[in-house]
């Protein structure tokens, strides 16, 4: 009895195995998917505080000039 406990958990293992791998993959797409939120988190952010210094009232400078708006660019697509 003993001897066939023993080869049943064979299978178990292999599904173990099996289960652990996609765990890892799943682990792994998570990981990647988080990491391309944070990037983009930080390029808004980065583009927000640009905007913000546009628009927020600068200090007063000996001899202001015009202030132009800059274009702005395209956030970096693909990533």
């Amino acid at each position: 009895m003993g001897s066939n406990l023993h080869l049943d958990a064979f299978p178990h293992r292999e599904k173990l195995m099996k289960w652990q791998q996609m765990q890892k993959n799943c682990d792994d797409a998570n990981a990647a998917s988080r990491t391309a939120a944070i990037k983009n988190m930080q390029i808004r952010n980065v583009q927000l505080y640009r905007l913000h210094r546009q628009c927020s009232p600068k200090p007063a400078t000996p001899n202001p000039t015009p202030a132009k708006s800059p274009v702005p660019s395209p956030p970096p697509s693909g990533l």
